[in-house]
């Protein structure tokens, strides 16, 4: 599958936000569910979400509860097909700090 387009991340109140590009000539694709994944590595914890709202979107939010929110986290963004035959390659979308 096509990796995520242009993704972006911000801290929010509730956790993360990531958001994607949503090109005009994906057809097939728009369908495709987003996975997030915010990893803590000074309390070893991730939270996740494996199966998002759809490519189409072009954001999400992953809840993070108030620990994770407490500390720096690597996060990561894919997708995965609806029929989860396909996923895309991961992408590194760096550290992000508490607020």
């Amino acid at each position: 599958l096509l990796p995520a387009q242009n993704p972006a991340i911000e801290r929010i109140n509730e956790g993360l936000k990531f958001s994607w590009d949503v090109p005009a000539i994906m057809s097939r694709e728009l369908s495709d569910q987003v996975m997030m994944l915010a990893y803590g590595a000074k309390s070893g914890r991730a939270q996740r979400m494996v199966y998002g709202p759809s490519r189409r979107e072009g954001a999400a939010i992953l809840l993070l509860d108030d620990n994770l929110k407490k500390e720096p986290l690597e996060t990561y963004i894919s997708f995965v097909s609806v029929d989860r035959t396909k996923v895309a390659n991961s992408i590194y979308l760096g550290r992000i700090e508490p607020i």
